[in-house]
């Protein structure tokens, strides 16, 4: 293997939710020129059905074979694949988010 490709490879790391951030740059997520982690959060919570995502990982756990895929970008832990997860975890461990939210689902 030469040494080129063996730096890419990725390696698995833990982090905590509260260290990872939503993809402000995934086309399928951003509607806003500048969108915030919250205003990110929130969308995802009214349109991707994580409530489903939240009781199936309150039923079963949260799967480690499927990792959140992320890469470090200025500083922060930014995931590339599998914001509907972290935003699932977010707000799984973080209830006070939805604090304020008019006509936030149940």
């Amino acid at each position: 293997m030469d040494q080129a490709h063996h730096e890419d490879r990725a390696s698995l790391i833990y982090l905590r939710v509260d260290e990872l951030t939503l993809d402000t740059r995934n086309p399928r997520l951003v509607t806003a020129a500048a969108p915030s982690q919250k205003s990110l959060l929130r969308q995802l919570y009214e349109q991707e059905s994580l409530d489903e995502l939240a009781q199936s990982f309150v039923d079963n756990g949260y799967f480690a074979e499927e990792p959140l895929v992320v890469v470090k970008e200025n500083g922060e832990w930014v995931v590339v694949e599998g914001n509907r997860r972290l935003a699932t975890l977010k707000l799984l461990l973080g209830a006070r988010v939805r604090i304020g939210w008019r006509g936030a689902r149940r």
